[in-house]
C-alpha cells in the first residue's frame, strides 16, 4: 500500500500535475511560506542594521552580508577594526575612570596586543627583528609573552687579597 502511494507520488506525469495523499497520510511541505521567508529576511536586515549602528562587524554577530566572501583573513581584519574603532572608544572611557581611582602615578590600560597575537612563528620573527634592531630587550619580549625576566648571572666574587 505504502509502496504504491510512493510510486504514484514520484511517477513522472509532467510538470504541473496535482499530487495528493490519502488513507490517513498527511502532506508536509518542505518549503517555507513567503511570509516566513520575508520575516527571516527582515531579521537578517535588523541584525546588520544593529551591527552598523553599534560599529560591530556583521560577521561577529553571525549575520551574513550579501555579496561578502568571508575568509580567515577578512574575519581577523574585522576583529582588529572592531577593537580599534569600536571597543577602543568604550575602553578609553573606562581607562579614564580607573585612572581617577588609582593613586597618583598609576594608570590603567587595556592590553590590545593580547587580542592581536599572531601565530607563534610570526611573533618570534617579529621579536627577532625588534631584537636585531635593538629597540626592544630580551626581558621586554619575555614580558610580552608572560614570562619572568631573565636574571643576569651573578658576577664571581673577587677574594680579598690580604696584604
Amino acid at each position: 500500500m505504502l509502496k504504491s502511494l510512493k510510486d504514484d507520488w514520484y511517477k513522472d506525469d509532467g510538470a504541473g500535475r496535482t499530487k495528493f495523499v490519502s488513507n490517513g497520510l498527511k502532506y508536509v511541505p518542505l518549503d517555507m511560506k513567503p511570509a516566513d521567508l520575508q520575516f527571516l529576511e527582515t531579521q537578517k536586515f535588523d541584525t546588520t542594521q544593529i551591527a552598523r549602528l553599534l560599529g560591530i562587524p556583521a560577521s561577529i554577530m553571525l549575520a551574513a552580508v550579501d555579496g561578502s566572501n568571508l575568509t580567515y583573513s577578512n574575519i581577523e581584519q574585522s576583529w582588529i577594526e572592531f577593537a580599534d574603532y569600536t571597543l577602543a572608544a568604550y575602553t578609553g572611557e573606562i581607562e579614564e575612570l580607573f585612572d581617577r581611582l588609582l593613586p597618583r602615578g598609576r594608570y590603567a590600560r587595556f592590553d590590545w596586543d593580547s587580542s592581536r597575537r599572531a601565530d607563534m612563528s610570526d611573533r618570534y620573527a617579529a621579536y627577532k627583528s625588534a631584537l636585531d634592531a635593538q629597540w626592544i630587550t630580551t626581558n621586554e619580549v619575555r614580558a610580552r609573552e608572560g614570562l619572568p625576566p631573565l636574571v643576569a648571572a651573578p658576577e664571581p666574587q673577587k677574594e680579598a687579597i690580604e696584604q
